[in-house]
């Protein structure tokens, strides 16, 4: 659950926020302030936090695109803390500013009383230059791993579902395909048998990449043997498996 601030004009309530030293859009601060002040709607101001360090080093910072929320009472926003609020230990002090203009271009500033977070020192190791190189290539992997894996798990599941619904002849004759997507059979609209008696007419069945009919006339499904974004067909079970494997044994570094 992210912190909340309510900003006001007379303090601000928080339940203390602490941070340490070098976090990074790693923690989302939510601002409350109240939409109707002094007689005025604040629905329409524009945003932004204003952060001075314990160094006494200054900026400003804008919510995170889309999460402005307003109801009757209250305006709403995250703000995701990096920067110079967590660069030095010690305390940070913060406070919002809403503005707009009139119509006929004056200014309209809203600004709340400030409010504190505490940032603790980070105990700072220096890596060698080996070591150095092995953290980045790691890290890099982490963030690799975490935004493959539900694509790897997803690819798994198509896999496991189409080598289970391999295709039919439906009631009407024509060959029924597995929808993955839809979870059904549907009708190809080609037909799937004759007469019996070879006065059929012959069919020329078209397929897509992902379906093959081979010389003994088997329909089967064309699979990938590996995890590839550029390869759109249906990953195999044995694939699926080594590269979790491969997860797992990265994972186990860490």
């Amino acid at each position: 659950m992210n912190d909340v601030v309510k900003m006001g004009k007379c303090g601000c309530v928080s339940t203390g926020i602490w941070l340490v030293q070098g976090d990074t859009r790693s923690h989302v601060l939510r601002i409350h302030v109240p939409r109707m002040e002094g007689g005025g709607d604040l629905k329409d101001l524009g945003w932004i936090s204003k952060i001075t360090n314990e160094a006494g080093v200054g900026d400003v910072d804008v919510p995170v695109t889309g999460s402005v929320v307003i109801d009757e009472r209250t305006i709403a926003f995250d703000w995701l803390i990096h920067g110079v609020a967590t660069a030095v230990p010690g305390k940070t002090i913060f406070s919002v500013e809403g503005v707009d203009e009139t119509s006929d271009g004056k200014p309209i500033i809203w600004r709340s009383d400030s409010a504190m977070m505490y940032i603790r020192e980070n105990h700072e190791a220096t890596p060698s230059e080996e070591a150095e190189t092995e953290l980045g290539e790691l890290q890099k992997m982490i963030v690799y791993v975490n935004g493959e894996l539900e694509n790897v798990i997803a690819a798994g599941e198509m896999a496991r579902s189409a080598a289970t619904h391999q295709p039919i002849i439906g009631g009407n004759g024509n060959w029924f395909l597995w929808d993955i997507e839809k979870g059904i059979y549907v009708d190809s609209g080609t037909t799937a048998t004759g007469s019996g008696d070879g006065s059929g007419s012959v069919v020329n069945l078209t397929f897509d990449d992902t379906l093959k009919y081979d010389e003994l006339g088997r329909l089967s499904v064309n699979t990938a043997t590996a995890v590839d974004e550029n390869n759109d067909l249906p990953i195999t079970a044995a694939a699926v498996f080594v590269a979790v494997g491969n997860i797992n044994s990265l994972l186990s570094t860490i």
